[in-house]
């Protein structure tokens, strides 16, 4: 549940054993975010994507740096897991600059 109120299905909701860190980023990146427009990247990435969508529909600041700033993942548990989304964060911008540029 996030502080609105929304509630997230995931696929493995407890284990016994802690996760490894690429357990962890595996049930991040198959988890829905609960908008289905916002694609199947998984819960942190399809968020950036809904967020930047709907700005942009909006007329708003589509910037992608905007949502990688806005939602991230960290945590002391996993030291490397704010690493490897910031990575993700990387490939996703450009990704979305790559496509604005051809669209321009």
């Amino acid at each position: 549940m996030d502080e609105y109120g929304s509630d997230f299905d995931l696929e493995e909701p407890t284990s016994k054993e802690t996760l490894t860190l690429e357990e962890l980023i595996e049930l991040v990146e198959t988890t829905p975010n609960g908008d289905p427009e916002a694609g199947d990247d998984g819960f942190l990435v399809s968020f950036w994507e809904g967020q930047r969508r709907s700005y942009h529909e909006w007329g708003g600041d589509a910037d992608p740096q905007r949502w990688v700033n806005f939602a991230r993942i960290e945590s002391e548990l996993y030291p490397g897991l704010a690493r490897w989304y910031e990575g993700r964060a990387v490939t996703w911008i450009a990704e979305r600059l790559s496509e604005e540029a051809g669209s321009a």
